[in-house]
């Protein structure tokens, strides 16, 4: 029987809408059988996988629907989407200036461009962006979405009373009132006393609120708390927005990924790699260590320098990887790039440093501070033999207070508990001391403790690790213009302190485990190695 293709997708379509993503992809690989050369099956499946987190997948469909139909605004934006979060930043931005081109009067491309200048801390771009998507209008079920974007855009560029505006006229709003509450308390934790704090806890006690929103209405109600120094309801109410939003337990994942990084990556095989591909001309500064362990304040740092450029946290090693081992084990990481060739395993190099230089024009150094590099620290060292590893280590019983306070991402679930954290924490210290035994003169391990008590000593220290010059701004990033992209943006502002150091005390009944189990978190390259 003939299929109606046209009535097929707008079926597809109306799932997806309704977030059945599920029903809607069989039915799209269905379709997409029937008629795989047309741009609309290919879009149909590329839209269902990037909706359910699968970019990688997503992007040969949505590739292919661009292809055959290239001045489709529509199927440009969603690709530029897919490859801004696959790391493909050049790339991405040339779908979304297309699709602007094509169609400068949808307000979704001046919208999905602020977004993607928000994601690699263009700011200054994107706020006017902004202001031009809320004189053309969202359509209406979005439009609770743009003034938030734009509220956040606004306060990263420190415009703190223009979003408080727009957060404060957004409570009027049933449907909006508790986001924009979250948003307020990020500017300043609201009163116990005040108006702003009972219309949360009021919002709290409606039947249905739940996951992620239940989850922010939480998280700020615990800055209220603690703001009143009330610790002990404010760490219970952390406990409930963390069980409000349960993550994905990455234990086992990251266990077994850390084994087979153990057993592939030796001091032979980084040598091989190496003589077979590398790229010695350019010498990125990669911080790595956990979240909310110092690694922005250290970017911060670096970019204070004249010489150097912070580019952020970027998914550019990680897709590197990934993308080399094509799902396979890590200790195939070698026969992977054999299997690649050279050719092509370099123009994958030059497409990261063209990435970091776009994100830095004009700047030789380039800083990349995404933690998570931690499990990348073999493959940086052996593909780019210039570069510098900062590796960031703070306490841990301070680590995971910082962690369990921040609004972080359900990813990030070892932050949930310090139950979830222990075992975390020591596979992640398990890796780090295998990178120092196997590459000890390649990795600057900077406590945090010591950078925040003595910075001159330490940023000393840092600045020739780095092979840069002492430079006396990079004792005041506060002062610097670089721009900021972190679930630490406050903090970021503020000059280096030593005002959070011992902060698990005030939770020691909770937190003393922590101590406990894994000390004081100070392990080194000769400490390690020797």
């Amino acid at each position: 029987m003939a299929v109606n293709i046209e009535q097929e997708v707008r079926s597809i379509m109306e799932l997806y809408s309704e977030g059945r993503f599920k029903p809607g992809l069989e039915r799209a690989f269905a379709l997409h059988k029937v008629a795989p050369d047309l741009a609309i099956t290919n879009y149909c499946v590329g839209h269902g996988l990037g909706a359910t987190s699968r970019q990688r997948e997503a992007l040969p469909y949505l590739r292919k629907a661009v292809q055959h139909e290239p001045r489709n605004a529509d199927y440009l934006i969603r690709c530029g989407r897919t490859l801004l979060d696959l790391g493909h930043i050049r790339d991405a931005e040339a779908h979304l200036l297309r699709a602007r081109d094509i169609n400068p009067s949808l307000s979704i491309i001046p919208w999905t461009l602020a977004i993607f200048y928000t994601s690699i801390n263009r700011f200054d771009l994107a706020v006017p962006l902004f202001e031009t998507v809320l004189k053309i209008g969202l359509p209406h079920n979005v439009a609770h979405g743009g003034r938030l974007d734009f509220a956040h855009a606004l306060i990263e560029v420190g415009r703190n009373e223009e979003a408080e505006l727009i957060l404060r006229s957004m409570l009027t709003d049933p449907r909006a009132r508790g986001p924009a509450l979250a948003d307020l308390a990020t500017i300043k934790a609201l009163p116990v006393d005040s108006a702003e704090y009972a219309m949360l806890e009021e919002l709290l006690k409606v039947e249905g609120i739940g996951g992620s929103e239940r989850f922010v209405l939480l998280s700020a109600k615990a800055r209220s708390l603690s703001s009143a120094k009330d610790y002990a309801r404010e760490y219970e109410t952390l406990k409930q927005a963390k069980l409000a939003r349960v993550g994905k337990d990455t234990l086992p994942t990251l266990t077994r990924m850390i084994d087979d990084l153990i057993q592939g990556f030796t001091p032979g095989m980084m040598s091989e790699l190496t003589a077979i591909v590398s790229n010695r001309n350019f010498r990125p500064i990669y911080v790595v260590g956990l979240p909310r362990s110092g690694t922005t304040l250290t970017e911060r740092i670096l970019a204070s320098h004249s010489e150097v450029g912070g580019a952020g946290e970027l998914y550019l090693i990680k897709e590197l990887v990934f993308g080399i081992l094509a799902d396979k084990p890590a200790y195939d990481f070698l026969d992977r790039v054999r299997v690649l060739g050279r050719t092509k395993v370099l123009e994958r190099l030059a497409d990261v440093e063209a990435n970091m230089r776009f994100l830095c024009p004009g700047k030789e150094r380039i800083v990349d501070k995404m933690p998570h590099n931690f499990l990348h620290c073999g493959a940086i060292g052996a593909l780019f033999p210039s570069a510098r590893i900062v590796h960031v280590i703070r306490s841990p019983a301070d680590n995971f207070l910082s962690g369990f306070k921040a609004s972080l991402n359900s990813t990030h679930s070892y932050f949930n508990s310090p139950e979830a954290f222990i075992p975390y924490y020591e596979q992640y210290r398990k890796i780090m001391e295998h990178w120092y035994k196997i590459m000890p003169e390649r990795i600057f391990p900077l406590h945090y403790e010591e950078l925040v008590t003595d910075p001159n000593k330490k940023i000393a220290e840092l600045l020739a690790f780095c092979e840069l010059g002492w430079e006396e701004d990079c004792l005041y990033p506060e002062r610097s213009e670089a721009r900021i992209s972190t679930a630490s943006i406050t903090q970021a502002r503020r000059p280096i302190n030593a005002g959070s150091l011992g902060g698990w005390k005030r939770y020691a009944s909770e937190l003393q485990v922590i101590v406990d189990k894994l000390g004081d978190g100070r392990f080194s390259a000769p400490a390690v190695a020797g």
